[in-house]
């Protein structure tokens, strides 16, 4: 199946580059230059309350979960072009095609090769492309396009870091764009990923409306019908952002005892 071609074909190349220089494959570093990021920077994401960890019991061609993270986690951080092509390949396989394996446990072998392709030393091409795809399509399930929302706003940040983000671009204007459209997703977690996402992504693209932000944060957090993943995260920007216009809120949350007890806490 596609989904196992791509991954053991990428692993292939990068065991024949092992092999001829006599070193064993290992786990392989983050990049100095993303090491040296800030935690505002490259945040932890937004999830869902699903549980990620099932294993299924088996694979395509009879590997198991752990195996196929191994291979994932030996991939170096100088791939190929056709490899990247291949991985890209695997990261739109559709679900249906991963047999006995469920929705989040594909959603997390995606979510590593997305960090894998992150660590390149060189970012690459067309990788906004690929995750802007995999939010769009809806037949993905929510916890893989809120992966690809976060490993859009990482990809800014990583070009940022490595000086090469142009707020005038097409990618930047593209990722503005979806990440606009995404925060409007409050009936999921998504909303509060974007949300998150767009006001670190201002402090970089002086484009991008900080107000706007603001407003959408203040009524995220005022709505009790807000997905409540997206809601802890708008109360937390609302604090961040010192937005006055939602100080009304915030204690009401913080005073109401039946709420959410993570909802209470941020606000």
């Amino acid at each position: 199946p596609e989904s196992s071609d791509s991954i053991t074909n990428a692993i292939e190349k990068t065991q024949e580059s092992s092999l001829s220089s006599n070193a064993v494959p290992t786990m392989v570093d983050t990049p100095t230059a993303v090491k040296q990021a800030s935690v505002a920077m490259i945040p932890p994401p937004v999830r869902e309350e699903v549980d990620a960890t099932a294993k299924p019991k088996t694979l395509p061609r009879g590997e198991d979960y752990e195996a196929m993270l191994g291979q994932v986690s030996v991939l170096g951080e100088n791939l190929s072009e056709k490899q990247i092509v291949d991985l890209y390949g695997f990261l739109r396989t559709p679900l249906r095609d991963f047999k006995d394996m469920d929705a989040p446990t594909v959603a997390s072998l995606k979510n590593q090769v997305m960090d894998k392709l992150l660590e390149q030393q060189t970012l690459p091409a067309d990788y906004s492309e690929e995750m802007i795809g995999l939010y769009r399509n809806r037949s993905n399930d929510r916890l893989l396009r809120n992966f690809a929302v976060q490993h859009l706003d990482r990809y800014a940040s990583a070009l940022a870091i490595r000086g090469g983000y142009d707020a005038t671009s097409g990618d930047a204007v593209k990722i503005r764009s979806t990440m606009d459209a995404a925060s409007r997703e409050t009936e999921s977690s998504i909303g509060g990923t974007a949300l998150l996402g767009l006001e670190r992504l201002s402090k970089l693209d002086s484009k991008i409306d900080r107000n706007a932000i603001a407003t959408r944060a203040a009524t995220c957090a005022a709505n009790a019908s807000t997905h409540l993943q997206t809601r802890i995260a708008a109360v937390q920007l609302c604090g961040e952002m010192q937005i006055k216009s939602s100080v009304s809120t915030l204690r009401a949350l913080a005073d109401d005892q039946s709420a959410n007890t993570v909802l209470r806490l941020s606000a």
